[in-house]
Order: structure tokens, then sequence, then C-alpha cells
């Protein structure tokens, strides 16, 4: 949107299932995005010492892409840097237990 209101563009975010953050959308000289991004996935989890070797988890990162072409150019997603063992919440006792989690069993760990 311009100055005026007008609409000069939209970008997808459809690749980002659990969506990303509207209130940290910023554009980076008219030619990336650059967006907070919530991501659910299964990982191992073998790290924390539970009886299950995988779980759900749920991380907040960034990511910067090209808004012409949808082109994811970056992304930072925690896991990729910091063990969970490094988290400063424990993981529930049965965290991993269940194979199709709810909400609820799912670890907001980073």
């Amino acid at each position: 949107m311009d100055t005026s209101y007008q609409v000069r563009g939209s970008v997808n975010s459809t690749d980002v299932a659990e969506g990303l953050d509207m209130h940290e959308f910023h554009l980076i000289n008219g030619e990336t995005s650059l967006t907070i991004v919530a991501n659910v996935q299964r990982v191992d989890i073998s790290v924390l010492g539970l009886p299950s070797r995988t779980g759900l988890i749920t991380q907040g990162g960034f990511r910067e892409k090209d808004i012409r072409t949808g082109k994811v150019l970056f992304e930072w997603l925690p896991t990729d840097h910091i063990s969970l063992k490094e988290s400063m919440v424990a993981p529930p006792s049965n965290f991993g237990s269940k194979i199709f989690a709810s909400s609820g069993d799912i670890y907001d760990c980073l």
C-alpha cells in the first residue's frame, strides 16, 4: 500500500502453514520482505532424555523473501542453532508420547 492507501502489491504466505505475524512485516528496499514466522514441526527429541524419540515443537523465527518471485532468500529458526537442551522451559514429562498431537501436546521450546 502506498501513501495514498492504494494497493501496490501483495505477498503470499501460503507456504507457511502456521502463518506469518502480520504485525512484524517489513519491506526492504521495496524488493524483499522480512517477516516473523511461526513454525511447528516434528523433530528428534532424543537429546532431552525422554522415552520418545520425536515430538512436535513450535518455534518462532524470521524469513526474508523476494517479493516478486516469492523465493525464500533467508530463514532463521532457533533449532538450527540452539539445542533443545538449552530451552528455559522444561518439556512435559509425556512429551512426544502421542503420534497425532493436539495443540496442548506441542512443546513451545524456544
